[in-house]
């Protein structure tokens, strides 16, 4: 559902990120890949009166890049609750290492 709603748009806006930095090619549009497969339980939050919310944990790289010595992924964290039964929060974020 999530990766279904991402677009390029919505990536450069909100991460800064251009077409090429994420290695696709420029026709491509199913950015589903970026939403890993292999997300991983990242918390467990427990909201009081048995409401549970899980966090989810992705990452997607290393992207392209753009400075010498600096390797970047795209993080992505899934909120969801056990009780609605629904996804509350979708987190994207940009998570770099500086190399010496």
């Amino acid at each position: 559902m999530v990766a279904r709603q991402l677009t390029f748009t919505n990536i450069k806006e909100h991460l800064g990120l251009e077409e090429s930095d994420l290695g696709f090619a420029t026709d491509f549009k199913d950015l589903g890949a970026i939403i890993s497969d292999h997300m991983k339980l990242s918390a467990h939050i427990d909201k009081g009166g048995g409401r549970r919310w899980l966090v989810f944990e992705g990452t997607y790289g290393p992207l392209r890049p753009s400075i010498p010595l600096v390797v970047r992924w795209i993080k992505t964290y899934i909120t969801y609750d056990t009780v609605d039964k629904r996804i509350i929060r979708v987190t994207m974020t940009i998570e770099g290492q500086k190399f010496e």
